[in-house]
């Protein structure tokens, strides 16, 4: 009977274990985890992160604890991961030459490296890479050493370009590539197991207009949907960068205009915002800009960078019609982006202001503020604005030159001293003569204080650089 219980207890014990999913990373030493890998014929799979990585959060996060990666790595591996900036991990990060994060070895028993990976991805992903590294003929320790006889024929130079990209060895990567191109026919290229090494090819390169050249034949060697997620990425990568060759852009957009991708209106409107920006084209990048709807893929971001790129040429009443578009944008940003949309209208309401622009803040919250962005704060103390001189100070605010100066350099703020805020600063900074103006800077100290201003030049004075 106990023989019995025991058996269920072990059974059930086991089910537990089994049905917690995700891959089972041990609390192990390097030379412990050695040690089991042999007791049990596997081998180390050791995970190398730092606590600020954001692939590695994600890796630990939402793939390593799925139920598949369990299945796959469990029966295989005993998993070990280490922090690169604590305790053991100082050691093995020096040991194991680590540059990046994450970066993942498959080790052997007897500590040599098999296979290396650096980067995260989704569970599909990276289950096909670890098996390319399981298998003896694709992992990189055999790859480097048949390399190194130089006994490689074509396929081998290609599996091994493969597994150096996902090493992260970009200068071994791309002389192997070169060698790899010499002997690759275009017929070659067009074959499927070419293609690990063809999608990586970026926008402008040979490989890419060779794809664009062929798309039809492609279609057939590799299949449609593989091919158009290619041109996607490849074409949304490299709108990334700051574009601002209207050639260029005209160029993609005549290639993308015949193909049939996936996601082609979003690609096609942000080619056009990037060729709008390019040319200056204020019209259309605020036509633009009042089309945006999500976030998805970076598009507010984008049609953000494209509002500087014109701002220079816009008006102040074309600032204005962006402006209208501040409570969208907010929406759109909802979160922690927030704050940085808020910021930006702010600088476009400062652009597009007739006059100065003076903010509707407390002292203190005025000071806080210019800390963060480190600029000055101009400070306008008044009394009785109706008098000859309050008029005469008011015209010379809204002086274009001047108030524009301001608007660039400080963060302004106007005070009736008769008033709570004003009394405070009366109190504050000793002042009994108005109207005054203060310079204060970011770290609350007084680089100028002006009285009784008298004349244009006397109030330049207390702003000039």
């Amino acid at each position: 009977m106990k023989s019995i219980f025991l058996i269920v207890t072990l059974l059930s014990q086991c089910f537990s274990a089994f049905s917690q999913g995700g891959v089972n990373f041990e609390h192990l030493t390097f030379e412990e985890a050695l040690a089991k890998a042999k007791a049990e014929n596997k081998l180390v799979f050791m995970d190398c992160y730092t606590s600020w990585c954001g692939p590695c959060k994600y890796m630990t996060d939402n793939v390593f604890p799925r139920e598949k990666a369990g299945n796959f790595f469990n029966p295989k591996f005993v998993s070990v991961k280490f922090d690169m900036e604590k305790g053991e991990g100082k050691e093995l990060s020096k040991k194991f030459h680590i540059k990046a994060f994450p970066t993942f070895f498959i080790i052997r028993p007897d500590g040599t490296v098999q296979h290396k990976i650096v980067g995260g991805g989704d569970l599909d992903k990276i289950i096909a890479r670890v098996e390319r590294g399981l298998n003896p003929k694709t992992s990189l320790d055999y790859l480097e050493k048949l390399h190194e006889q130089g006994k490689m024929n074509k396929h081998q130079l290609m599996l091994y370009q493969i597994a150096l990209n996902e090493a992260f060895e970009k200068e071994k990567s791309a002389e192997v590539g070169e060698r790899l191109n010499a002997m690759l026919t275009r017929k070659d290229k067009m074959k499927k197991e070419y293609w690990p090494i063809l999608e990586k090819s970026a926008y402008g390169t040979a490989d890419c207009q060779l794809v664009l050249d062929h798309i039809f034949v492609f279609y057939k060697n590799i299949g449609k949907e593989k091919v158009d997620q290619y041109l996607v990425n490849t074409f949304t990568k490299q709108l990334r960068f700051s574009m601002d060759s209207v050639e260029l852009l005209k160029q993609m957009q005549g290639e993308l205009t015949p193909l049939d991708l996936p996601d082609k209106a979003l690609l096609t409107r942000n080619l056009e915002l990037m060729l709008a920006s390019a040319e200056r084209d204020v019209e259309k990048v605020i036509a633009l800009a009042g089309e945006v709807e999500t976030n998805e893929n970076g598009e507010l971001w984008a049609t953000m960078n494209a509002i500087n790129a014109i701002r220079g040429k816009a008006t102040k009443e074309d600032l204005n019609r962006l402006i209208r578009l501040e409570d969208k944008y907010m929406n759109i940003a909802a979160g922690n982006s927030t704050d940085y949309v808020a910021n930006y209208f702010e600088s476009l309401k400062i652009a597009a202001s007739v006059g100065v622009y003076f903010q509707n803040l407390s002292y203190e919250e005025a000071l806080t503020k210019a800390g963060r962005q480190g600029r000055k704060l101009f400070i306008y103390g008044f009394m009785n604005n109706d008098n000859l001189k309050g008029k005469l100070i008011e015209s010379i605010l809204e002086q274009e030159n001047i108030s524009d100066l301001l608007n660039r350099n400080f963060l302004c703020l106007k005070y009736d001293v008769e008033k709570e805020e004003g009394l405070k600063l009366v109190k504050q900074f000793g002042v009994d003569v108005f109207p005054t103006f203060i310079i204060v800077l970011p770290d609350g100290s007084v680089r100028q204080k002006v009285e009784d201003i008298h004349e244009v030049e006397e109030l330049k004075s207390v702003f000039a650089e």
